[in-house]
């Protein structure tokens, strides 16, 4: 017996448009490949944050002193 895959509906993260996130949607969990590649550009561009210590100015890799935060 077949099972069957229940179609899931979410909201693109994008424009929030009513999307089916199955794999039959190739751009899950976008609803289109306009918000995919526009969600990506935003990424690129530095659009989006995460959250964090700030990076010491003088050598990227290490993080800041709290001593010497200010």
């Amino acid at each position: 017996m077949a099972e069957t895959i229940e179609t899931r509906l979410v909201p693109c993260p994008r424009c929030r448009k009513s999307t089916r996130y199955d794999p039959k949607n190739a751009f899950r969990p976008f609803c289109s490949a306009v918000c995919k590649d526009e969600d990506i550009i935003a990424w690129a561009q530095e659009g989006y944050r995460i959250a964090g210590k700030p990076a010491n100015p003088e050598n990227p890799e290490l993080e800041l002193d709290e001593e010497s935060e200010g």
